[in-house]
């Protein structure tokens, strides 16, 4: 996880917000300070599509050192938006990387002190389209580095805006599944499964 620059225009409040950690959690529940994105999961032959989540812990300052803060300079976080950018510079969303996308969300987090939340950060219905669709059965790419980059606003409680931002690295492929009975094994990185194009089936 790395922070981006800060969003100068978007604060009008007397408090720094940021962030101070991103720890994905894939759909198998595996926490990691980077998201290895599952395309599609398989279970008894059954295909199941789930979207990835992070929790996000802020932390809230105030910034006049002559004045004492009060509850009223707390910040609530209210919405974010998700935009995904490859280091090698091929970025058309929809083609290279999925599409952005904006989402609510509700975190309280306390001046001079800190507050988590959960967000989305890969939805599901983005597996369903290109790029990652193409990765469930073996077409083109097998595996896609990305990084989502992630801008959150919101307000502290007179209503002033805040934001911040930060970027999470996130591997797209479709990663063999944890295996269930007396050997179950995680899922390994360079591990893939090839599926089918189920889009091309009557």
């Amino acid at each position: 996880m790395g922070r981006l620059l800060p969003i100068e225009d978007e604060n009008t409040a007397g408090v720094k917000l940021t962030v101070l950690k991103i720890t994905a959690r894939d759909a198998e529940g595996q926490a990691s300070d980077w998201l290895a994105s599952d395309v599609v999961r398989v279970d008894a032959g059954q295909e199941t599509v789930l979207e990835d989540t992070a929790t996000v812990d802020f932390r809230n300052d105030f910034l006049n050192p002559l004045i004492d803060p009060s509850p009223m300079n707390d910040v609530v976080v209210t919405r974010y938006r998700v935009e995904y950018v490859r280091p090698d510079g091929r970025n058309r969303p929809g083609v290279d990387v999925p599409r952005p996308f904006d989402d609510v969300t509700n975190i309280h987090v306390l001046v001079n002190g800190t507050g988590s939340g959960a967000i989305v950060v890969v939805r599901a219905v983005a597996k369903l389209e290109d790029p990652l669709f193409r990765l469930r059965f073996g077409g083109g790419e097998r595996e896609i580095l990305a990084f989502a980059h992630i801008t959150f606003f919101g307000h502290d409680l007179f209503g002033r805006d805040v934001a911040t931002n930060a970027q999470l690295k996130i591997e797209f492929a479709n990663w063999a599944d944890r295996q269930t009975g007396p050997c179950p094994s995680p899922k390994v990185p360079g591990k893939y499964r090839v599926g089918r194009d189920t889009r091309r089936e009557p």
